[in-house]
């Protein structure tokens, strides 16, 4: 007869059974003080260890950013707008603005490419930016314009010696003088500008409206004649400045400028604006030496002037011309530049001091701005 062969499978001893509830009741309670630790480790939404991690995060955000700036177009304790090079892919640069109220409690925003503000941390009690800036002192050598002050560039008033007769002569639109003088520049001399001029003036019994006072360069053809266009803009005198008896009258000019200084030659032009007359003072005698300063006059706008050539050193206006020089020179010049090398920062979420949290940030490009 075959033999049946049987398997019989082996249960747990009463030993085995024990050892393995024991074994898991460690691994149980492990687990469970496991999980309690773990918890405990997440800090609480409203504690300052929460508050401390959550201010170093953002303050960890902003010196990222900051060490990349290559601009600053807004730099305060409490607000920053600067530049980054491309981050999109579109060829332009990014910019980046953070702010603070200032007011305890305020949000703490982003603005990204002049886009809406967006909170990144609320209940700011502090939050402030210091900005290291290092000076770049960078001297060179100009050319520099220089003005003189004010000075008498030309005048008459009588001749040494001589006791000269008074004489008047008509002014009105078609009755003008003309008084002939030379400047003498000085040295090294590229500009003049005249100021003013001092003339004697009258009327004779009705005002004029006005006379018209210029400065104008001789014809240069030894006939002592001014050209037919002024230099700049003629000074007026109004004529209810006027009196009936001749007076010391003063004509400021605005923008009468000569740029070839070294051209001596010109001439004071007196010209009325309507036929009222009006009336110069000169100087008048037979035995006038020849001063280089020249008296003429014409009764028809300029279309022939008096007196004759051999007369013309007999008389002169009595005149005073004012004006200034500018000559060139060389000067060195120091500028400043202002670079910002390091932003500090300083932030505190809630009102717990102890989460406040600092750190300073390198600013790589080390951007240039306007001063400290």
């Amino acid at each position: 007869m075959t033999g049946t062969r049987r398997s019989f499978r082996r249960g747990y001893t009463l030993v085995e059974l024990t050892l393995a509830v024991s074994v898991a009741t460690v691994l149980m309670g492990g687990l469970g003080s496991a999980v309690i630790l773990a918890s405990r480790a997440i800090p609480d939404p409203d504690s300052p260890t929460r508050a401390t991690a959550d201010a170093f995060h953002v303050a960890e955000q902003i010196a990222g950013e900051l060490f990349c700036a290559f601009v600053f177009t807004e730099r305060t304790s409490t607000a920053v707008e600067f530049s980054v090079h491309d981050r999109d892919g579109d060829l332009n640069h990014e910019t980046i603005r953070y702010s603070w109220s200032g007011t305890p409690g305020g949000p703490l925003t982003r603005q990204y490419n002049g886009g809406t503000a967006v909170e990144i941390v609320s209940d700011v009690q502090e939050f402030t930016l210091a900005y290291n800036v290092s000076t770049k002192s960078e001297t060179s050598t100009e050319e520099t314009t220089t003005w003189s002050g004010e000075q008498l560039l030309a005048y008459f008033d009588g001749w040494a010696g001589i006791t000269p007769t008074m004489q008047q002569q008509v002014v009105n639109s078609v009755y003008w003088t003309s008084q002939y003088f030379e400047v003498t520049p000085p040295e090294g001399a590229t500009e003049l500008r005249f100021t003013q001029a001092v003339v004697f003036l009258m009327h004779g019994g009705i005002a004029p409206e006005r006379i018209d006072v210029g400065i104008y360069r001789s014809k240069g053809d030894g006939s002592y004649e001014p050209d037919a266009t002024a230099i700049g803009t003629p000074a007026t005198i109004p004529g209810a400045n006027l009196t009936m008896m001749a007076t010391m009258k003063t004509a400021t000019f605005a923008d009468v400028l000569v740029t070839d200084a070294a051209r001596t030659d010109y001439c004071l032009v007196l010209k009325g604006s309507d036929t009222t007359l009006a009336f110069t003072q000169h100087l008048y005698s037979k035995f006038a030496p020849d001063d280089g300063m020249y008296y003429r006059w014409t009764e028809d706008a300029g279309s022939s002037w008096d007196p004759p050539a051999n007369k013309i050193k007999q008389q002169d206006l009595r005149f005073y011309v004012y004006g200034s020089f500018a000559t060139m020179g060389t000067q060195e010049i120091t500028v400043d530049r202002y670079f910002v090398t390091a932003t500090g920062i300083g932030l505190q979420i809630g009102t717990d001091a102890s989460t406040r949290v600092e750190t300073s940030v390198q600013v790589l490009n080390a951007p240039e701005v306007a001063g400290l």
